[in-house]
């Protein structure tokens, strides 16, 4: 097929009306954007493009507590998790997605 062809009949409004909508989040977002990857965030746009997911990739060194189950309490006495300091939460000692 060739790549210069014009788009099916009916399709050619939808495509320009998408390319707006994506050309619009991304200027009403540019700035917070921009602010999230300068921290080292992702920034994930919706699917329709007017709203955004912003995600610090820090969160990926905890994982729930393996003594309490996450719950944050010895479940025999009621007191907080020593392991994680009653937090249910402890920090990954491998790191996260390397080989």
């Amino acid at each position: 097929m060739n790549a210069n062809a014009d788009p099916p009949v009916g399709q050619a409004p939808f495509s320009r009306l998408r390319a707006f909508i994506l050309r619009l989040g991304a200027s009403l977002h540019a700035a917070a954007d921009a602010g999230a990857r300068r921290r080292g965030w992702t920034v994930t746009p919706s699917a329709s493009g007017l709203s955004r997911s912003y995600r610090d990739p820090r969160f990926d060194r905890f994982a729930r507590c393996p003594a309490c189950a996450g719950k944050g309490r010895d479940a025999s006495t009621g007191t907080a998790c020593l392991p994680c300091d009653g937090s249910g939460r402890v920090v990954r000692t491998e790191q996260v997605g390397c080989p």
